[in-house]
């Protein structure tokens, strides 16, 4: 175990006591540390400083950034590290080769999604990153918009939404303004295909492309839709923040209660996801009224006919979920923390990320990216 502070200092545990090491750091305060066992230990701090320990002690690796190190992770066998930091720093290392990817955006990233492994795109509140495979690179965003979801149907047909009810789609070139019939903000964006995307937000507000143009699929809740998520076909499920969810099964929407606790606590539905019409999942706060438990985030299921809890995790706020499968299904949470359905319970997945993630989007290789606060990417390989 260790510990790293301020004036590059880090003490490790040796099982009895705290001993402080020698660093190489100089007056470098030191951020994150990264360890997989044994003698393998990374280290990252202020003005690109990034240090690995070994047997022999720490030495310096050049990182080919001056920011500010704010996050490490390092994948399993130690041959892949990625650090992130502030202005949208972003440093990978595979094997001996150190890259920096330059800043490409600042301020807070908001949603993730991809194509391909080589073909990865961030929306920022300001803008739009795109990962080549090999870099990021910050991409001409619509003018003048409040950027606030994005999804896509393939490489070359993306979609963003936001402010004022504005959307854009990228066809390959550059972003276009399409009409969206509605002046409401739109927060939410997700489809089945090229010609079934449907996007949500403020005051209940629902639309649908289907191909041709946008129009209205009127919801019954002035709340704001935070998420939105289907099996594929014309059914949707939406999320409200509230302790009911809504149902589009083609031709009307249904509000169906997830009802979940019979002694007072009010579950705040904030996020919908899931694998098949039978296997939807639910991610709410319990807010517990005063003299209750401490409140938690509970996670139930939908098998077609009824809501039932699968688990319930300590008190947190749940960000943004991605499903893979049965038995690969995220969650990210408030404060950077992570957690993994197995199959038949929630693991935690450290990523040393000290800021709230808002966007998680993964390729069917199972390659992982997680974007959030501070202009943070994050990168989880297979």
């Amino acid at each position: 175990m260790w510990i790293v502070g301020a004036g590059g200092h880090a003490w490790r545990w040796n099982g009895l006591a705290w001993v402080r090491t020698a660093g190489e750091s100089g007056l470098a305060d030191l951020t994150a540390v990264w360890g997989g066992g044994g003698d393998d230990v990374w280290a990252a701090g202020v003005k690109g400083t990034l240090l690995r320990w070994t047997a022999d002690g720490w030495s310096s690796v050049a990182s080919g950034s001056a920011a500010n190190l704010r996050s490490l992770w390092v994948a399993p066998g130690g041959d892949t590290l990625w650090a992130v930091g502030d202005e949208a720093a972003s440093v990978q290392r595979a094997g001996d080769a150190t890259r920096n990817s330059p800043p490409a955006l600042r301020g807070q990233f908001v949603g993730v999604w991809g194509s391909a492994p080589d073909d990865v795109w961030a929306v920022h509140d300001a803008g739009v990153a795109r990962w080549n495979g090999d870099s990021w690179a910050a991409v001409a965003g619509p003018p003048g918009q409040d950027l606030r979801a994005i999804w896509g149907a393939g490489r070359d047909d993306v979609w963003i939404v936001g402010g004022g009810g504005s959307v854009a789609r990228w066809r390959g070139s550059g972003w276009s303004p399409v009409e969206s019939g509605t002046t409401a903000h739109l927060g939410v964006v997700w489809g089945s295909a090229a010609d079934a995307v449907w996007a949500a937000g403020e005051g209940g507000a629902v639309i649908r492309w289907d191909g041709a143009r946008w129009s209205s699929r009127a919801s019954p809740t002035a709340s704001t839709i935070t998420s939105l998520w289907g099996p594929g076909g014309d059914q949707v499920w939406a999320a409200t923040g509230g302790d009911s969810v809504l149902h589009w099964d083609g031709a009307r929407w249904t509000v169906i209660p997830v009802g979940l606790d019979p002694g007072g606590a009010v579950a705040l539905c904030t996020l919908v996801f899931g694998d098949a019409p039978d296997d939807v999942l639910v991610a709410c706060d319990e807010d517990v009224p005063p003299g209750g438990v401490t409140s938690s985030l509970l996670v139930a299921r939908w098998d077609g006919a009824r809501w039932t809890p699968i688990s319930r995790q300590a008190p947190t706020v749940a960000l943004a979920t991605r499903a893979g499968g049965p038995a690969d299904r995220w969650l990210l949470a408030s404060a950077g923390r992570v957690t993994r359905w197995n199959g038949s319970e929630w693991k935690p997945s450290p990523t040393g990320a000290p800021w709230d993630l808002f966007g998680i989007w993964g390729s069917a290789g199972g390659d992982l990216w997680a974007v959030g606060l501070g202009g943070m990417i994050l990168r989880r390989t297979p």
